[in-house]
C-alpha cells in the first residue's frame, strides 16, 4: 500500500482487475437442531463452497438481517451480506477521500476476497448494521445517536438507525456519582441500552459511586454501586444484542479502596450458589436457562482494579489487602469472577495520557482506552498463511491483509455514528481501531509447536509484533492523505515506540538464548525490527498517526465459527472434539480436524484412533506403522505435547503457559487481550492466588481466570461431558491425551 497522487493506492494481491466472477457458491439448507427440535432454520441460502455447514448456520442465524430486505423481506445470501459490508466500506472511502474510483475496485474486490476466503473478518456489529441503509434503503427509527462533524466542530444528531453504521463492538463508559444528571447512573442504564440494541458491548468503572456506607445529601444512607449494577444487569438480559439470540455483554470494574469492594467480589458467587440450588430443584441448567436467568450478576464480568499500592501492601502483609486477596482467590476458585485489571501497567502504554488515564476496558477487556469512547474490530485468521507443504507462513500476504483491514477500520470511523455526543467527538479525535489475529492455536500445531512452549512463544511475539507495528506504519500512511487524528501526540507516542523496540530487540536476545530452531524467525524477526524503527524515523521527519490504537486480540468467538476456526483468538485447541451450546437454543458440534491432519502427518493416522476422536474425544491407543518402535514412541510423545488441550484431564496444557503465551503476545498490542486462563479443577485457592501473582509480574494488562467445573453451566463443553448433559457437567471434565 503506498500514496499516489494523493490516494491510498491498493496493491492486487488475491484477485485480478480482469476477472469475471468474484467468487464460487452453492445452495444449502440450514439448521440448529436441540436433538429432534429444530430451534432455527433457513432453506435455500446462499453459501459459499469452501465454507463448512457450521460456519454457514451461525452466520446466516446470527447476521442475517430478518426484516425490511426489499422483496426478499429477510437476507438468504452470505456473499451478498459480505457485499452488502464490503460496499459500504468502499463508498465511504471514495465519500471520505482516502481512494480514487479506481483503487475503490480494487479494495472493494481485495477485501471480498479476503472475508469470502475465511481470511478475516470484522466484528458482529458490522455484520449487524454496517449497508442496511446503502444496500436496502433501511434507515429505523431516530435512536438518538450522533457523528462528529468536523467543520461545525460538534456532535450532530444523525436522525436515523442506519444511514450511518454504529460498527462499533466495544464501548468504555464514565459514571458520575448522581442518579438522574447527564453522565449519572440512569443516563449510563439508557446508553448502555442504545449499544445492547445494535449489537456491542461497555465496560465502565463504578469506582465514584458512594457506597451503601456513605451518606447522602438529603440524609440517610446510598444504595451503594452493586445494587444499581443488579439494575444495570437487568437491563442488560431484557435487551437481545444486535436483534439477534445473543444477549448483551457488561464490563463491570471497582477499585481495590471502595468502601463496598468486598460486596462487589462476592456479589457473584453468592448467585452462583443461587442458580446452584434452583438447578438442583429442578431448572433448566443451560447458560441461558430459568435458573441463571433468575439470578443477578450474569450479563457482567465482574474484576477489580489494583495498582502498584495494592500489591506493595500484599507484600508487606497489610490485614485489609490480605483479607481483600483472599476474597479475590476464594471467589474466583468458586465461580471465576472476580477478575484483575492492572490499572498501572495498562497506563504504561497509553498513547494519550495528555487526554485522560485509563479506567475501564470493554466486556472481553481487549479494549483499554479513555472514557466514552468506542473501538470496531476484525481479526485475522493465521491458519490462511500457513503453507503445510512446505512449512512456511506467507508473511507478504499477512502483511497486505494487515493493510487491507487497518484501512477498513479506519473508514469504519468516517461512516459511524454513536450512542452520545461525548462518545461521538471523543472517537473521532483519538480513532482507535482493533485489527486482531485468531486461530492462533491451530497455527501452532500447524508447525508442530505446544502451546506455551518456548518456540510457540517466539514465534507468537514475532507475528504479533508484526501485526502492530506494520498497523502502525499504514496508519501513518493514511494520516499523510487524510490527517491525523486530533489527540496524536508525538511525544507520548514516541515513547510507546521505544517500549516495544525494547520488547523487540528482546526477542532476539530470547531467540539465541533459548537456542530454538529457525522456522523463518530471522527473516520475521528482521522484518518487525525494522518496522520498529520505521516508525520511529517517520516520527523524527513529522510523520503522524491516524489511529491512537491499533491492535487489541478479542475473543473471535462468533466471527471464528464462520471462519471455521478450530481455535478462537490467540486461545489453544479446548479439546478434541466440542459441543458449543448456541444462545437461544440447539447445540453445535465441533470435531477439531487439524488435530487428525497432524495425526495424518506424523503418521499416526490409526483408523480406530480417529474414530474415537469423532464419537469421543479420545486417543485411546496408537499402533505402531514400522518396525522401529522408538521412531514411533518419539512421534507419539512429541503429539501428545502439540494436542495437549486446554480441557485435558491428564496434563492440561498449565496456567502457567497460559500466562506465558498472553504476556509474550501483550509485549506488542496497542490495546489488550482477552484471554481465559483455564485451571485444573484441582487447583486450591492458593494456586489461584499464585496465578494471580504470576500475571501481575509477567507484563498482563489483566487477568481473568475459569476452574474447571467451579460453574453448574458454560457454553462450550467436551465430548464426555455431552454424554452427561450439555450444561451440567462443566468444562474440561475429560483426559483427551492419556499420558
Amino acid at each position: 500500500m503506498n500514496i499516489v497522487d494523493g490516494k491510498i493506492q491498493i496493491e492486487r494481491v488475491f484477485t485480478d482487475k480482469n476477472q469475471t466472477t468474484l467468487y464460487d457458491a452453492e445452495y444449502r439448507d440450514l439448521s440448529i437442531k436441540d436433538g429432534d427440535n429444530i430451534i432455527w432454520e433457513q432453506k435455500n441460502v446462499e453459501c459459499p463452497a469452501n465454507w463448512s455447514d457450521n460456519a454457514c448456520t451461525i452466520f446466516a442465524s446470527k447476521y442475517f438481517r430478518k426484516k425490511g430486505v426489499p422483496e426478499i423481506v429477510s437476507e438468504n445470501s452470505i456473499p451478498l451480506v459480505i457485499q452488502r459490508v464490503v460496499a459500504s466500506w468502499t463508498k465511504g472511502a471514495i465519500n471520505n477521500g482516502y481512494l480514487d474510483r479506481h483503487n475503490a475496485v480494487s479494495f472493494f474486490e481485495e477485501v471480498f476476497y479476503c472475508i469470502f476466503h475465511q481470511i478475516a473478518s470484522p466484528n458482529s456489529p458490522q455484520w449487524f448494521n454496517t449497508g442496511l441503509f446503502d444496500a436496502y434503503g433501511i434507515t429505523g427509527g431516530d435512536n438518538d445517536f450522533y457523528h462528529w462533524d468536523p467543520y461545525k466542530k460538534e456532535s450532530i444528531p444523525t436522525g436515523d438507525s442506519y444511514s450511518r453504521t454504529n460498527a462499533n463492538a466495544c464501548y468504555i463508559l464514565s459514571i458520575d456519582d448522581c442518579l438522574i444528571s447527564d453522565g449519572g447512573i440512569l443516563d449510563l442504564v439508557k446508553t448502555e441500552a442504545k449499544i445492547f440494541k445494535f449489537g456491542s458491548g461497555a465496560g465502565s468503572n463504578w469506582s465514584k459511586i458512594r457506597s451503601k456506607q456513605e451518606q447522602l445529601s438529603g440524609g440517610g444512607f446510598g444504595s451503594g454501586p452493586i445494587a444499581f449494577m443488579e439494575i444495570a444487569d437487568q437491563n442488560a438480559k431484557a435487551i437481545k444484542s444486535g436483534g439477534s439470540v445473543r444477549r448483551a455483554a457488561l464490563m463491570r470494574l471497582l477499585h481495590w479502596k471502595h468502601k463496598d469492594i468486598k460486596q462487589f467480589i462476592t456479589w457473584k458467587v453468592t448467585e452462583e450458589r443461587k442458580a446452584k440450588v434452583l438447578i438442583a430443584a429442578g431448572y433448566n441448567s443451560r447458560y441461558d436457562g430459568e435458573a441463571y436467568n433468575t439470578v443477578s450478576g450474569q450479563q457482567s464480568n465482574n474484576s477489580v482494579v489494583v495498582d502498584n499500592e495494592f500489591f506493595g501492601l500484599l507484600k508487606d502483609g497489610d490485614a485489609n489487602v490480605l483479607e481483600i486477596w483472599d476474597l479475590i482467590a476464594k471467589s474466583a476458585w468458586e465461580c471465576g469472577d472476580p477478575g484483575l485489571f492492572f490499572i498501572d501497567k495498562v497506563n504504561e502504554y497509553h498513547t494519550c495520557p495528555h487526554i485522560d488515564s485509563i479506567n475501564a476496558c470493554n466486556p472481553c477487556a481487549e479494549y483499554l482506552f479513555v472514557d466514552n469512547t468506542a473501538c470496531n474490530l476484525a481479526s485475522i485468521n493465521l491458519d490462511k498463511f500457513w503453507d503445510s507443504k512446505n512449512n512456511v507462513f506467507n508473511y507478504d500476504h499477512y502483511n497486505h491483509v494487515i493493510d487491507l483491514f487497518t484501512l477498513a477500520l479506519e473508514i469504519t470511523i468516517s461512516i459511524s455514528h454513536y450512542p452520545t455526543k461525548k462518545i461521538a467527538e471523543n472517537s473521532y479525535k483519538g480513532r482507535t481501531i482493533g485489527l486482531g489475529i485468531c486461530n492462533l492455536g491451530t497455527l501452532l500445531i500447524k508447525m508442530g509447536l505446544s502451546y506455551g512452549g518456548n518456540k510457540s512463544l517466539l514465534q507468537s511475539g514475532l507475528l504479533t509484533s508484526l501485526l502492530t507495528s506494520r498497523a502502525y506504519l499504514t496508519s501513518m500512511l493514511i494520516a499523510d492523505v487524510v490527517g491525523a487524528c486530533e489527540w496524536f501526540d508525538a511525544g507520548n507516542f514516541d515513547k510507546i515506540i521505544d517500549k516495544h523496540i525494547h520488547k523487540s530487540s528482546c526477542l532476539l536476545t530470547y531467540f539465541k538464548l533459548k537456542n530454538a530452531e529457525p522456522l523463518s524467525y530471522k527473516s520475521i524477526y528482521e522484518t518487525q525490527y525494522l518496522n520498529w524503527h520505521k516508525i520511529k524515523d517517520k516520527l523524527r521527519n513529522g510523520g503522524k498517526l491516524r489511529n491512537m490504537q491499533v491492535t487489541c486480540l478479542a475473543p473471535t468467538g462468533t466471527i471464528g465459527i464462520t471462519m471455521d476456526c478450530e481455535t478462537t483468538g490467540i486461545e489453544p485447541m479446548f479439546s478434541l472434539v466440542s459441543y458449543k451450546n448456541i444462545a437461544g437454543g440447539g447445540v453445535q458440534k465441533y470435531v477439531n480436524k487439524t488435530a487428525t491432519d497432524y495425526l495424518n502427518i506424523i503418521n499416526l493416522d490409526d483408523t480406530t484412533n480417529l474414530c474415537h476422536i469423532e464419537n469421543y474425544g479420545e486417543i485411546q491407543s496408537f499402533v505402531a506403522y514400522n518396525d522401529d518402535h522408538k521412531k514411533t514412541k518419539k512421534l507419539l510423545k512429541k503429539a501428545k505435547k502439540v494436542l495437549r488441550t486446554a480441557s485435558c484431564k491428564i496434563k492440561p496444557i498449565s496456567p502457567e503457559k497460559h500466562i506465558a503465551i498472553t504476556a509474550a503476545l501483550q509485549n506488542f498490542v496497542s490495546g489488550g487481550i482477552s484471554k481465559t486462563i483455564n485451571c485444573p479443577e484441582s487447583y486450591s485457592v492458593e494456586d489461584i492466588k499464585n496465578i494471580y501473582l504470576i500475571a501481575s509480574e509477567s507484563g498482563m494488562k489483566g487477568i481473568s481466570i475459569y476452574r474447571d467445573n467451579c460453574k453448574a453451566s458454560q457454553p462450550l463443553v467436551t465430548a464426555e461431558n455431552r454424554h452427561c448433559g450439555i450444561g451440567g457437567c462443566g468444562e474440561g471434565n475429560t483426559a483427551l491425551l492419556d499420558e
